[in-house]
Protein backbone atom coordinates (compact mmCIF):
# COMPACT_ATOMS: atom_id res chain seq x y z
CA UNK A 1 0.00 0.00 0.00
CA UNK A 2 1.35 3.44 -0.94
CA UNK A 3 1.01 5.94 1.88
CA UNK A 4 0.56 9.63 1.14
CA UNK A 5 2.98 12.21 2.49
CA UNK A 6 0.19 13.31 4.84
CA UNK A 7 -0.33 9.82 6.26
CA UNK A 8 3.41 9.42 6.61
CA UNK A 9 3.71 12.64 8.58
CA UNK A 10 0.91 11.60 10.93
CA UNK A 11 2.87 8.47 11.80
CA UNK A 12 6.39 9.88 11.92
CA UNK A 13 6.01 13.15 13.82
CA UNK A 14 4.43 11.83 17.04
CA UNK A 15 7.03 9.03 17.08
CA UNK A 16 9.78 11.58 16.55
CA UNK A 17 8.94 13.51 19.69
CA UNK A 18 8.57 10.37 21.79
CA UNK A 19 11.90 8.95 20.68
CA UNK A 20 13.91 12.16 21.06
CA UNK A 21 12.43 13.13 24.42
CA UNK A 22 14.39 12.46 27.58
CA UNK A 23 11.36 10.59 28.83
CA UNK A 24 8.77 8.51 26.99
CA UNK A 25 5.03 8.88 27.36
CA UNK A 26 2.05 6.58 26.54
CA UNK A 27 -0.44 7.69 25.38
CA UNK A 28 -14.45 29.68 -0.92
CA UNK A 29 -12.06 28.64 1.57
CA UNK A 30 -11.00 30.71 4.63
CA UNK A 31 -7.48 32.24 4.66
CA UNK A 32 -5.70 29.97 7.11
CA UNK A 33 -2.49 32.01 7.27
CA UNK A 34 -4.22 35.18 8.42
CA UNK A 35 -6.06 33.35 11.17
CA UNK A 36 -2.74 32.34 12.73
CA UNK A 37 -1.23 35.81 13.44
CA UNK A 38 -1.35 37.59 16.75
CA UNK A 39 0.73 40.72 16.33
CA UNK A 40 1.74 42.61 19.43
CA UNK A 41 -1.18 41.46 21.56
CA UNK A 42 0.31 39.06 24.12
CA UNK A 43 -2.41 38.93 26.77
CA UNK A 44 -4.12 35.62 27.40
CA UNK A 45 -7.34 35.18 25.43
CA UNK A 46 -10.16 34.12 27.77
CA UNK A 47 -13.70 34.73 26.55
CA UNK A 48 -15.93 36.10 29.30
CA UNK A 49 -19.53 34.94 28.81
CA UNK A 50 -22.71 35.97 30.59
CA UNK A 51 -23.75 33.41 33.21
CA UNK A 52 -27.11 33.98 34.92
CA UNK A 53 -30.85 34.14 34.46
CA UNK A 54 -32.20 34.93 30.99
CA UNK A 55 -35.54 36.58 30.30
CA UNK A 56 -37.89 34.27 28.37
CA UNK A 57 -38.18 36.74 25.48
CA UNK A 58 -34.41 36.81 25.13
CA UNK A 59 -34.00 33.03 24.99
CA UNK A 60 -33.30 31.40 21.65
CA UNK A 61 -32.77 27.74 20.79
CA UNK A 62 -29.51 26.72 19.13
CA UNK A 63 -31.41 26.17 15.89
CA UNK A 64 -32.69 29.74 16.02
CA UNK A 65 -29.21 31.07 16.77
CA UNK A 66 -27.53 29.09 14.01
CA UNK A 67 -30.32 30.13 11.67
CA UNK A 68 -28.95 33.68 11.81
CA UNK A 69 -25.77 32.54 10.09
CA UNK A 70 -27.75 30.63 7.47
CA UNK A 71 -29.86 33.72 6.75
CA UNK A 72 -26.83 35.95 6.30
CA UNK A 73 -25.27 33.42 3.90
CA UNK A 74 -28.42 32.83 1.86
CA UNK A 75 -29.01 36.42 0.76
CA UNK A 76 -27.60 37.89 -2.43
CA UNK A 77 -25.59 41.08 -2.47
CA UNK A 78 -22.54 42.52 -0.76
CA UNK A 79 -24.37 43.83 2.32
CA UNK A 80 -26.91 41.71 4.21
CA UNK A 81 -28.55 42.72 7.48
CA UNK A 82 -30.50 40.77 10.09
CA UNK A 83 -32.64 43.39 11.84
CA UNK A 84 -30.53 45.71 13.96
CA UNK A 85 -28.57 42.75 15.30
CA UNK A 86 -26.15 41.47 12.67
CA UNK A 87 -24.80 42.56 9.32
CA UNK A 88 -22.41 41.00 6.82
CA UNK A 89 -20.42 43.03 4.32
CA UNK A 90 -18.69 41.02 1.62
CA UNK A 91 -15.61 42.73 0.30
CA UNK A 92 -14.14 41.08 -2.75
CA UNK A 93 -11.72 42.98 -5.01
CA UNK A 94 -10.09 40.52 -7.45
CA UNK A 95 -8.61 43.41 -9.43
CA UNK A 96 -6.32 44.18 -6.47
CA UNK A 97 -3.59 41.54 -6.28
CA UNK A 98 -1.96 42.42 -2.96
CA UNK A 99 -3.73 41.85 0.35
CA UNK A 100 -6.65 39.81 1.62
CA UNK A 101 -10.34 40.14 0.88
CA UNK A 102 -12.75 39.55 3.72
CA UNK A 103 -16.28 39.11 4.99
CA UNK A 104 -16.98 41.43 7.92
CA UNK A 105 -19.57 40.39 10.50
CA UNK A 106 -20.95 43.42 12.35
CA UNK A 107 -22.44 42.71 15.78
CA UNK A 108 -25.00 45.52 15.86
CA UNK A 109 -26.27 47.33 19.02
CA UNK A 110 -29.47 45.25 19.40
CA UNK A 111 -27.69 41.88 19.25
CA UNK A 112 -28.27 39.90 22.44
CA UNK A 113 -25.48 37.34 21.96
CA UNK A 114 -23.60 36.96 25.23
CA UNK A 115 -21.88 33.56 24.99
CA UNK A 116 -18.97 32.67 22.73
CA UNK A 117 -20.63 29.32 21.98
CA UNK A 118 -23.60 31.10 20.40
CA UNK A 119 -21.45 33.55 18.47
CA UNK A 120 -19.40 30.68 17.07
CA UNK A 121 -22.61 28.90 16.09
CA UNK A 122 -23.63 31.89 13.96
CA UNK A 123 -20.22 32.05 12.33
CA UNK A 124 -20.10 28.28 11.77
CA UNK A 125 -23.44 28.12 9.96
CA UNK A 126 -22.43 31.12 7.85
CA UNK A 127 -19.20 29.38 6.84
CA UNK A 128 -21.01 26.12 6.14
CA UNK A 129 -23.64 27.75 3.93
CA UNK A 130 -21.21 30.11 2.17
CA UNK A 131 -18.22 27.86 1.55
CA UNK A 132 -19.64 24.36 1.82
CA UNK A 133 -17.82 23.12 4.93
CA UNK A 134 -19.14 20.20 6.94
CA UNK A 135 -20.70 20.88 10.34
CA UNK A 136 -17.61 19.73 12.22
CA UNK A 137 -15.15 21.63 10.04
CA UNK A 138 -17.24 24.80 10.16
CA UNK A 139 -17.32 24.60 13.96
CA UNK A 140 -13.52 24.32 14.15
CA UNK A 141 -13.02 27.19 11.73
CA UNK A 142 -15.46 29.38 13.66
CA UNK A 143 -13.41 28.75 16.82
CA UNK A 144 -10.23 29.83 15.05
CA UNK A 145 -11.97 32.90 13.57
CA UNK A 146 -12.96 34.09 17.05
CA UNK A 147 -9.47 33.53 18.46
CA UNK A 148 -7.91 35.33 15.52
CA UNK A 149 -10.18 38.33 15.90
CA UNK A 150 -9.70 38.43 19.67
CA UNK A 151 -5.93 38.45 19.25
CA UNK A 152 -6.18 41.49 16.95
CA UNK A 153 -9.02 43.34 18.68
CA UNK A 154 -8.61 47.09 18.09
CA UNK A 155 -5.28 46.47 16.35
CA UNK A 156 -6.09 48.50 13.24
CA UNK A 157 -2.43 48.46 12.19
CA UNK A 158 -2.59 44.70 11.76
CA UNK A 159 -5.62 44.87 9.52
CA UNK A 160 -4.14 47.76 7.55
CA UNK A 161 -1.03 45.71 6.80
CA UNK A 162 -2.91 42.62 5.67
CA UNK A 163 -6.19 43.56 4.01
CA UNK A 164 -7.43 45.35 0.91
CA UNK A 165 -9.04 48.75 0.84
CA UNK A 166 -12.59 47.34 0.68
CA UNK A 167 -12.14 45.61 4.04
CA UNK A 168 -10.38 48.52 5.72
CA UNK A 169 -13.06 51.07 4.91
CA UNK A 170 -15.51 48.95 6.96
CA UNK A 171 -13.30 48.78 10.04
CA UNK A 172 -12.79 51.27 12.85
CA UNK A 173 -9.99 51.37 15.36
CA UNK A 174 -12.22 50.88 18.42
CA UNK A 175 -14.24 47.96 17.04
CA UNK A 176 -12.02 46.02 14.64
CA UNK A 177 -11.92 42.38 15.68
CA UNK A 178 -13.63 40.74 18.66
CA UNK A 179 -13.46 41.68 22.32
CA UNK A 180 -13.02 38.86 24.82
CA UNK A 181 -15.84 40.28 26.99
CA UNK A 182 -19.46 39.80 25.92
CA UNK A 183 -20.34 43.35 27.02
CA UNK A 184 -18.11 44.66 24.22
CA UNK A 185 -19.70 42.65 21.43
CA UNK A 186 -22.95 44.40 20.56
CA UNK A 187 -22.08 47.62 18.71
CA UNK A 188 -18.40 47.31 19.60
CA UNK A 189 -17.00 44.36 17.61
CA UNK A 190 -16.61 43.67 13.89
CA UNK A 191 -15.39 40.17 13.10
CA UNK A 192 -13.16 39.79 10.04
CA UNK A 193 -13.22 36.51 8.12
CA UNK A 194 -10.05 36.56 5.95
CA UNK A 195 -10.44 35.34 2.41
CA UNK A 196 -8.01 34.29 -0.27
CA UNK A 197 -8.68 36.00 -3.57
CA UNK A 198 -9.99 33.91 -6.42
CA UNK A 199 -8.95 34.30 -10.05
CA UNK A 200 -11.68 36.77 -10.97
CA UNK A 201 -14.09 34.05 -12.09
CA UNK A 202 -14.66 32.27 -8.80
CA UNK A 203 -15.57 33.43 -5.33
CA UNK A 204 -12.85 33.97 -2.76
CA UNK A 205 -12.20 31.20 -0.27
CA UNK A 206 -11.53 31.15 3.46
CA UNK A 207 -7.87 31.73 4.29
CA UNK A 208 -7.29 29.03 6.89
CA UNK A 209 -3.58 29.76 7.03
CA UNK A 210 -4.21 33.23 8.39
CA UNK A 211 -6.56 32.17 11.17
CA UNK A 212 -4.15 29.48 12.37
CA UNK A 213 -0.97 31.53 12.55
CA UNK A 214 1.54 30.66 15.30
CA UNK A 215 0.41 33.56 17.48
CA UNK A 216 -3.17 32.32 17.44
CA UNK A 217 -2.00 28.79 18.23
CA UNK A 218 0.04 30.23 21.10
CA UNK A 219 -3.14 31.61 22.66
CA UNK A 220 -5.05 28.37 22.14
CA UNK A 221 -2.23 26.45 23.84
CA UNK A 222 -3.06 28.34 27.04
CA UNK A 223 -6.29 26.36 27.38
CA UNK A 224 -6.14 23.49 29.87
CA UNK A 225 -6.22 20.89 27.11
CA UNK A 226 -4.10 23.08 24.79
CA UNK A 227 -7.02 22.96 22.32
CA UNK A 228 -5.49 19.78 20.92
CA UNK A 229 -8.66 18.43 19.32
CA UNK A 230 -9.42 21.68 17.50
CA UNK A 231 -5.83 22.04 16.34
CA UNK A 232 -5.78 18.47 15.04
CA UNK A 233 -8.97 19.09 13.11
CA UNK A 234 -7.53 22.32 11.69
CA UNK A 235 -4.52 20.36 10.43
CA UNK A 236 -6.88 17.91 8.74
CA UNK A 237 -8.81 20.76 7.12
CA UNK A 238 -5.66 22.40 5.83
CA UNK A 239 -4.23 19.14 4.52
CA UNK A 240 -7.44 18.37 2.64
CA UNK A 241 -7.41 21.87 1.19
CA UNK A 242 -3.77 21.57 0.14
CA UNK A 243 -4.40 18.18 -1.48
CA UNK A 244 -7.22 19.69 -3.53
CA UNK A 245 -5.12 22.69 -4.51
CA UNK A 246 -2.20 20.46 -5.48
CA UNK A 247 -4.42 18.40 -7.77
CA UNK A 248 -5.62 21.59 -9.42
CA UNK A 249 -2.07 22.90 -9.83
CA UNK A 250 -0.94 19.59 -11.33
CA UNK A 251 -3.70 19.86 -13.93
CA UNK A 252 -2.72 23.46 -14.66
CA UNK A 253 0.93 22.43 -15.07
CA UNK A 254 -0.07 19.77 -17.56
CA UNK A 255 -2.25 22.22 -19.50
CA UNK A 256 0.55 24.80 -19.65
CA UNK A 257 3.05 22.18 -20.83
CA UNK A 258 0.66 21.16 -23.62
CA UNK A 259 0.22 24.79 -24.67
CA UNK A 260 3.99 25.30 -24.57
CA UNK A 261 4.55 22.28 -26.82
CA UNK A 262 1.82 23.36 -29.25
CA UNK A 263 3.22 26.89 -29.57
CA UNK A 264 6.74 25.57 -30.06
CA UNK A 265 5.59 23.22 -32.82
CA UNK A 266 3.65 26.02 -34.49
CA UNK A 267 6.72 28.27 -34.36
CA UNK A 268 8.92 25.57 -35.89
CA UNK A 269 6.50 25.10 -38.78
CA UNK A 270 6.39 28.86 -39.48
CA UNK A 271 10.18 29.13 -39.31
CA UNK A 272 10.50 26.29 -41.78
CA UNK A 273 7.99 27.89 -44.15
CA UNK A 274 9.78 31.25 -43.90
CA UNK A 275 13.09 29.63 -44.76
CA UNK A 276 11.54 27.92 -47.79
CA UNK A 277 9.93 31.15 -49.03
CA UNK A 278 13.19 33.05 -48.72
CA UNK A 279 14.89 30.37 -50.80
CA UNK A 280 12.14 30.70 -53.39
CA UNK A 281 12.70 34.47 -53.53
CA UNK A 282 16.31 33.90 -54.49
CA UNK A 283 15.20 31.79 -57.45
CA UNK A 284 12.67 34.19 -59.05
CA UNK A 285 13.32 37.30 -61.10
CA UNK A 286 13.36 40.59 -59.26
CA UNK A 287 10.15 42.53 -59.86
CA UNK A 288 8.36 39.53 -61.34
CA UNK A 289 4.76 38.67 -60.37
CA UNK A 290 6.06 35.53 -58.66
CA UNK A 291 8.30 37.66 -56.44
CA UNK A 292 5.34 39.82 -55.36
CA UNK A 293 3.29 36.74 -54.48
CA UNK A 294 6.10 35.22 -52.43
CA UNK A 295 6.78 38.52 -50.66
CA UNK A 296 3.12 38.69 -49.66
CA UNK A 297 3.32 35.12 -48.36
CA UNK A 298 6.45 36.01 -46.37
CA UNK A 299 4.67 39.02 -44.88
CA UNK A 300 1.74 36.82 -43.85
CA UNK A 301 4.09 34.28 -42.25
CA UNK A 302 5.92 37.01 -40.33
CA UNK A 303 2.59 38.27 -39.00
CA UNK A 304 1.75 34.74 -37.90
CA UNK A 305 5.16 34.46 -36.24
CA UNK A 306 4.47 37.70 -34.32
CA UNK A 307 1.19 36.21 -33.13
CA UNK A 308 3.01 33.08 -32.01
CA UNK A 309 5.46 35.24 -30.04
CA UNK A 310 2.51 36.79 -28.23
CA UNK A 311 1.16 33.31 -27.52
CA UNK A 312 4.56 32.29 -26.13
CA UNK A 313 4.60 35.32 -23.83
CA UNK A 314 1.10 34.48 -22.60
CA UNK A 315 2.12 30.87 -21.91
CA UNK A 316 5.17 32.09 -19.97
CA UNK A 317 2.90 34.25 -17.82
CA UNK A 318 0.65 31.27 -17.13
CA UNK A 319 3.69 29.17 -16.29
CA UNK A 320 5.00 31.79 -13.85
CA UNK A 321 1.58 32.01 -12.16
CA UNK A 322 1.43 28.24 -11.73
CA UNK A 323 4.96 28.18 -10.28
CA UNK A 324 4.03 30.93 -7.82
CA UNK A 325 0.99 28.96 -6.69
CA UNK A 326 3.15 25.85 -6.25
CA UNK A 327 5.55 27.82 -4.04
CA UNK A 328 2.62 28.98 -1.90
CA UNK A 329 1.42 25.40 -1.52
CA UNK A 330 4.92 24.23 -0.58
CA UNK A 331 5.19 26.97 2.06
CA UNK A 332 1.84 26.03 3.55
CA UNK A 333 2.83 22.36 3.58
CA UNK A 334 5.76 23.35 5.78
CA UNK A 335 3.40 25.25 8.09
CA UNK A 336 1.18 22.20 8.48
CA UNK A 337 4.19 20.03 9.32
CA UNK A 338 5.15 22.52 12.04
CA UNK A 339 1.59 22.43 13.40
CA UNK A 340 1.77 18.63 13.66
CA UNK A 341 5.10 18.87 15.44
CA UNK A 342 3.65 21.35 17.96
CA UNK A 343 0.68 19.07 18.58
CA UNK A 344 2.94 16.07 19.21
CA UNK A 345 5.05 18.13 21.61
CA UNK A 346 1.99 19.36 23.52
CA UNK A 347 0.55 15.86 23.79
CA UNK A 348 3.80 14.76 25.33
CA UNK A 349 3.78 17.62 27.82
CA UNK A 350 0.17 16.95 28.83
CA UNK A 351 0.96 13.30 29.45
CA UNK A 352 3.89 14.27 31.66
CA UNK A 353 1.69 16.66 33.62
CA UNK A 354 -0.73 13.82 34.27
CA UNK A 355 2.14 11.75 35.63
CA UNK A 356 2.01 9.05 32.96
CA UNK A 357 5.78 9.02 32.52
CA UNK A 358 8.04 6.06 31.97
CA UNK A 359 11.78 5.86 31.71
CA UNK A 360 13.26 5.54 28.26
CA UNK A 361 14.09 1.93 28.99
CA UNK A 362 10.41 1.10 29.46
CA UNK A 363 9.35 2.34 26.03
CA UNK A 364 10.31 0.12 23.12
CA UNK A 365 10.09 1.80 19.73
CA UNK A 366 8.51 -0.25 16.91
CA UNK A 367 10.86 -2.70 15.23
CA UNK A 368 11.71 -1.52 11.73
CA UNK A 369 12.96 -3.20 8.56
CA UNK A 370 14.58 -1.61 5.51
CA UNK A 371 12.66 -1.72 2.27
CA UNK A 372 13.31 -0.09 -1.11
CA UNK A 373 10.03 1.26 -2.44
CA UNK A 374 9.72 1.76 -6.21
CA UNK A 375 8.50 5.27 -7.01
CA UNK A 376 8.98 5.27 -10.78
CA UNK A 377 9.69 2.65 -13.43
CA UNK A 378 12.77 3.14 -15.60
CA UNK A 379 15.19 1.23 -17.79
CA UNK A 380 17.38 -0.60 -16.83
CA UNK A 381 16.24 -0.22 -13.20
CA UNK A 382 13.44 1.71 -11.46
CA UNK A 383 13.82 4.75 -9.23
CA UNK A 384 12.90 4.35 -5.59
CA UNK A 385 13.22 5.48 -1.98
CA UNK A 386 14.44 3.70 1.12
CA UNK A 387 11.77 3.07 3.73
CA UNK A 388 11.88 1.84 7.29
CA UNK A 389 8.72 -0.20 7.88
CA UNK A 390 7.23 -2.39 10.56
CA UNK A 391 6.41 -6.02 9.82
CA UNK A 392 2.80 -4.92 9.25
CA UNK A 393 3.86 -2.44 6.56
CA UNK A 394 3.55 0.74 8.61
CA UNK A 395 6.04 3.32 7.35
CA UNK A 396 8.25 4.72 10.10
CA UNK A 397 10.74 6.62 7.97
CA UNK A 398 11.35 7.52 4.33
CA UNK A 399 14.51 8.78 2.66
CA UNK A 400 14.51 12.13 0.94
CA UNK A 401 16.65 10.40 -1.67
CA UNK A 402 14.23 9.15 -4.34
CA UNK A 403 16.61 8.03 -7.10
CA UNK A 404 17.72 4.67 -5.67
CA UNK A 405 18.15 2.24 -8.56
CA UNK A 406 16.87 -1.30 -8.32
CA UNK A 407 16.17 -2.94 -4.98
CA UNK A 408 19.64 -3.86 -3.72
CA UNK A 409 21.11 -2.42 -0.55
CA UNK A 410 23.75 -3.47 1.96
CA UNK A 411 24.03 -2.61 5.66
CA UNK A 412 27.66 -1.60 6.09
CA UNK A 413 29.69 -0.35 9.03
CA UNK A 414 29.30 3.29 7.97
CA UNK A 415 25.66 3.02 7.00
CA UNK A 416 23.30 1.72 4.34
CA UNK A 417 24.85 1.28 0.91
CA UNK A 418 22.66 1.84 -2.16
CA UNK A 419 23.07 2.66 -5.85
CA UNK A 420 21.36 5.89 -6.87
CA UNK A 421 21.26 8.60 -9.52
CA UNK A 422 20.69 9.00 -13.24
CA UNK A 423 23.01 9.29 -16.21
CA UNK A 424 22.48 12.71 -17.72
CA UNK A 425 24.69 15.63 -18.65
CA UNK A 426 24.86 16.88 -15.07
CA UNK A 427 24.32 13.62 -13.17
CA UNK A 428 25.75 10.14 -12.74
CA UNK A 429 24.76 6.90 -11.07
CA UNK A 430 26.98 6.17 -8.09
CA UNK A 431 27.10 4.15 -4.88
CA UNK A 432 26.05 6.06 -1.76
CA UNK A 433 26.15 5.51 1.99
CA UNK A 434 23.09 6.66 3.95
CA UNK A 435 22.97 7.46 7.65
CA UNK A 436 20.63 4.81 9.16
CA UNK A 437 19.22 7.36 11.62
CA UNK A 438 18.44 10.25 9.26
CA UNK A 439 18.60 8.46 5.87
CA UNK A 440 20.68 11.37 4.62
CA UNK A 441 23.63 10.80 2.25
CA UNK A 442 26.87 10.78 4.24
CA UNK A 443 29.23 9.55 1.55
CA UNK A 444 29.28 9.32 -2.24
CA UNK A 445 31.46 6.94 -4.20
CA UNK A 446 33.72 8.31 -6.93
CA UNK A 447 33.01 5.70 -9.61
CA UNK A 448 30.10 5.51 -12.02
CA UNK A 449 27.93 2.44 -11.42
CA UNK A 450 25.64 0.76 -13.91
CA UNK A 451 22.02 1.68 -12.99
CA UNK A 452 20.87 -1.92 -13.16
CA UNK A 453 23.75 -3.32 -11.11
CA UNK A 454 23.14 -5.35 -7.98
CA UNK A 455 25.44 -5.08 -4.96
CA UNK A 456 27.25 -8.33 -4.23
CA UNK A 457 29.28 -9.04 -1.10
CA UNK A 458 32.10 -11.50 -0.66
CA UNK A 459 34.17 -11.31 2.52
CA UNK A 460 34.87 -7.68 3.35
CA UNK A 461 34.43 -6.50 -0.24
CA UNK A 462 31.56 -5.22 -2.35
CA UNK A 463 31.20 -5.92 -6.06
CA UNK A 464 29.28 -3.75 -8.54
CA UNK A 465 29.23 -3.27 -12.31
CA UNK A 466 31.40 -0.21 -12.84
CA UNK A 467 32.21 2.11 -15.72
CA UNK A 468 35.65 1.48 -17.25
CA UNK A 469 36.15 4.20 -19.85
CA UNK A 470 33.55 3.33 -22.53
CA UNK A 471 32.97 -0.20 -21.22
CA UNK A 472 31.64 -1.91 -18.12
CA UNK A 473 33.73 -3.99 -15.75
CA UNK A 474 33.30 -5.72 -12.42
CA UNK A 475 34.47 -3.36 -9.67
CA UNK A 476 35.70 -4.50 -6.27
CA UNK A 477 35.07 -1.93 -3.52
CA UNK A 478 35.69 -1.57 0.16
CA UNK A 479 32.63 -0.99 2.32
CA UNK A 480 33.72 2.65 2.38
CA UNK A 481 33.15 2.69 -1.41
CA UNK A 482 36.83 2.93 -2.30
CA UNK A 483 37.59 1.19 -5.58
CA UNK A 484 40.08 -1.66 -5.03
CA UNK A 485 40.22 -3.36 -8.42
CA UNK A 486 38.60 -3.46 -11.86
CA UNK A 487 38.18 -6.63 -13.85
CA UNK A 488 40.44 -7.06 -16.83
CA UNK A 489 37.46 -8.45 -18.74
CA UNK A 490 34.75 -6.14 -20.05
CA UNK A 491 31.35 -7.47 -19.02
CA UNK A 492 27.78 -7.21 -20.19
CA UNK A 493 26.26 -4.55 -17.89
CA UNK A 494 23.33 -6.80 -16.93
CA UNK A 495 25.55 -9.75 -16.04
CA UNK A 496 25.03 -11.71 -12.89
CA UNK A 497 27.93 -12.66 -10.64
CA UNK A 498 28.36 -16.20 -9.34
CA UNK A 499 30.98 -16.74 -6.61
CA UNK A 500 32.43 -20.25 -6.37
CA UNK A 501 35.74 -21.47 -4.92
CA UNK A 502 37.61 -18.18 -5.33
CA UNK A 503 36.22 -17.67 -8.82
CA UNK A 504 33.60 -15.22 -10.10
CA UNK A 505 31.64 -16.28 -13.16
CA UNK A 506 30.48 -13.37 -15.36
CA UNK A 507 29.08 -12.77 -18.82
CA UNK A 508 31.52 -10.87 -21.00
CA UNK A 509 30.51 -8.15 -23.41
CA UNK A 510 31.27 -10.60 -26.25
CA UNK A 511 28.57 -12.97 -25.01
CA UNK A 512 30.69 -15.64 -23.41
CA UNK A 513 30.96 -16.79 -19.80
CA UNK A 514 34.29 -15.83 -18.25
CA UNK A 515 35.93 -16.83 -14.97
CA UNK A 516 37.61 -14.12 -12.89
CA UNK A 517 39.88 -14.55 -9.90
CA UNK A 518 37.91 -13.21 -6.92
CA UNK A 519 40.97 -11.65 -5.28
CA UNK A 520 42.36 -9.80 -8.32
CA UNK A 521 39.51 -9.74 -10.88
CA UNK A 522 41.96 -10.87 -13.53
CA UNK A 523 40.86 -13.57 -15.94
CA UNK A 524 41.42 -17.00 -14.49
CA UNK A 525 43.50 -19.45 -16.48
CA UNK A 526 41.64 -22.46 -17.73
CA UNK A 527 43.03 -25.93 -18.14
CA UNK A 528 41.79 -28.69 -20.34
Amino acid sequence: MILSRRTLLKKIIPLLFLITSTVFVFGQSVSEDELKSVGDRKGEIIFENYVGPTAPEEFNTMDQISGIGSFLASQDGTEIQYGNKYKIIRSYQPEIKEGLDGDILFILPDAAVDHIRNLRSIIATYLKATFGYSDSNAAVLAEFVTYYNAVYYKNIDHYSSRYKEGVLKNLEKNSAGLSTHYSEWAGKSRIVIPLKSGDGTIQSSLDTSTISEPEVIEEMQKEDDKALDSRKEMVEIREDELDTRQESVDEEKKAVEEKETAVQEKEEVIDQQLEEKKEELEQVDEGSPEELVIQEEVKQLEEEKAEVEEEKAAVEEEKAAVEETQEQIDDEQKEVVEMREDIARDENELAKEKGVVLSSGDQVPPEGFWFIFVDKSADPAPFGSLLKVTKTGEILQKSELNSIRGTSFIEGVEGLIVIAGKNEENARVKALILDPETLEVVKEGENEIYPGSSIWTEGDNLFMITRNEQNWSVGMFSKSLDLQKLSTVNVHPDTGLVFVDGIILVQSDSGTVKALKADSLSEAETTE
